[in-house]
This record gives structure tokens, sequence and C-alpha cells, in this order.
């Protein structure tokens, strides 16, 4: 598994800051040649460190879907979850996907704006070189071997 984090820096008098936390399974570090899928959980949130009590927008950019407009409670150390999703995707052999979460929140007291993004990206790699066999697993110096290759 592989784990990405963003913050954005604390924005207005409520100290508000929008995470993004993305998860890959497996390890886009440890992608093979042969592998047909990787999945992809992607979680936007926001905490406050005062409080606000107002409807607020999540303007977002990449693969998210479900509703924009979510309200911040009027409590202390509140934190609210805008989204979370997980999908797959399909790796091609030899190639790079390339996956952006990101957005920014607008709307709360006092009109401050803050945004954050993470960049996922996902390299299969090629398939392996040949892998020459023998045609026996021990034999004497001088005698005949034969090599298979693919």
């Amino acid at each position: 598994m592989t784990y990405y984090k963003s913050e954005s820096a604390v924005a207005g008098p409520n100290q508000q800051k929008l995470i993004i936390e993305v998860w890959t399974t497996p390890d886009v570090g440890a992608i093979a040649w042969n592998t047909n899928s990787v999945s992809i959980r992607v979680k936007a949130s926001t905490h406050q460190n005062m409080y606000s009590g107002d409807n607020q927008t999540f303007n977002r950019t990449g693969n998210w879907h479900g509703s924009t407009t979510y309200y911040m409670p009027a409590t202390p150390d509140a934190t609210v979850v805008i989204a979370d999703l997980t999908y797959n995707v399909s790796p091609q052999q030899g190639s790079t996907t390339t996956v952006n979460y990101g957005g920014n929140i607008t709307g709360h007291y006092s009109g401050a704006s803050f945004s954050t993004n993470v960049q996922v990206v996902i390299a299969a790699k090629p398939y392996p070189a040949s892998k020459p066999t023998l045609n026996a697993s021990s034999f004497d110096m001088g005698t005949t071997v034969t090599i298979n290759t693919n």
C-alpha cells in the first residue's frame, strides 16, 4: 500500500484546512507487468480548530463524485468527511497512469479560500525479459547442454 496526504494551509478565523488522503493497493512502487488492477481510495476532509457553523462548497478536481456542498458544525475541533471513494484502475503494461485529486473550499466564514492537491503516478513495469532454461538441472563439464529461450 502507498499512502499520500496533502493538507492546505490553515485559513480564516476558524483556522480551517482541507485534507486529501490517497491509498493505493498494491504499493505503486511494486506494480508488476502482470498487475490487472490497482485499487485507489481517496478521502477529502476538512478540519477546523475554532468553529464555523455554515454551509461551504468543495470545488474539486479529479474523479470525485457526490455533493459539493457540506455543513461545517459550529463546534471547535470538528472534522467533516467531504468525499470518500474507492475505485480501480487497470495499469497498461509498460505505461504510466497519473491521477490527480484536489480542490478548494470556499463560502466559509469571512470568505477565505484554501486548496490542496495530491498526484499519484502508477507505472506498470515492462514485460520481463526472456528467461533461458537448460535441458538438465546438472551436468558434467564437457557434455552437451541445450539452452531453451522463450
